[in-house]
């Protein structure tokens, strides 16, 4: 590892940065000789770009629009009468297992359920 530099070495670098910096640093006349950019010639630059996208996106838009269109919905199947009561039939038989099954799970009581604070029900 190096020694660190004394305060003359480091004064004696930073003044050579410093001269180096200044020879290359251009003069007040040619910077006010520059054309002055502002920031709102920026989007100038990136019109063309967003028109495209919004050319893009129109264009997208209108195709799927047109496919849409063209395109036929399709009716859905026609089930019969007897095929829904069936499965009606179905469902209601498992929600009256469920229930039922859910009664006998929560009437069951534990010896000590009289520690317990009741809680109190509320009704809509």
């Amino acid at each position: 590892m190096s020694e660190p530099l004394s305060d003359e070495e480091l004064r004696e670098l930073f003044g050579r940065q410093r001269a180096a910096d200044h020879e290359q640093a251009p003069t007040f006349s040619a910077l006010r000789s520059r054309p002055h950019r502002s920031k709102a010639a920026a989007p100038a630059d990136f019109a063309p770009v967003w028109r495209w996208a919004l050319s893009g996106a129109v264009a997208l838009i209108l195709g799927i629009a047109t496919l849409v269109s063209f395109h036929p919905a399709s009716r859905p199947a026609t089930v019969s009468r007897d095929t829904v009561t069936r499965e009606l039939d179905a469902i209601d038989a498992a929600l009256q297992k469920s229930l039922s099954a859910q009664n006998s799970v929560t009437a069951w009581q534990s010896p000590t359920d009289f520690l317990l604070n009741p809680i109190p029900t509320q009704t809509p």
